[in-house]
């Protein structure tokens, strides 16, 4: 998720967000994977929504997606889809070197594989040399 999260990094998550809201477009969620992987990722798409990945520009319901947050855009493509029901479809922030959405080990993650949103970063330094 580098540039918006760095190593070693504090986050607060909050395991209660989704129990009364939804999923939003832009938050930054911790997941299990289906191999009980613990992720970081940023959500991009809801379900329902339909995704097109066309040399890294993100386009969602035919709207190309503004992406201040990337460090840098991959070349990549995903064909036109929609997200399926009770799902999300998340990327990470290093589009270059992140395993997400895009690949068939991670996929959409199911509602129900989400841990909680992330909500507070500390970013810690190193003090003492």
């Amino acid at each position: 998720m580098y540039p918006t999260l760095k190593n070693k990094d504090c986050l607060l998550i909050n395991r209660f967000e989704y129990i009364i809201n939804d999923p939003k477009v832009g938050d930054i969620i911790v997941f299990r994977t289906s191999s009980n992987k613990k992720m970081i990722k940023r959500i991009v798409a809801l379900q329902g929504d339909v995704i097109e990945i066309i040399k890294g520009q993100v386009i969602i319901n035919d709207i190309a997606l503004k992406e201040p947050y990337i460090l840098e855009s991959s070349l990549e493509n995903v064909k036109r889809k929609v997200v399926a029901h009770d799902t999300v479809f998340v990327l990470g922030d290093n589009r270059i070197k992140s395993k997400d959405s895009r690949f068939e080990e991670i996929g959409y993650i199911y509602n129900e594989d989400i841990i909680g949103k992330v909500f507070f970063r500390i970013g810690l330094q190193k003090i003492i040399k």
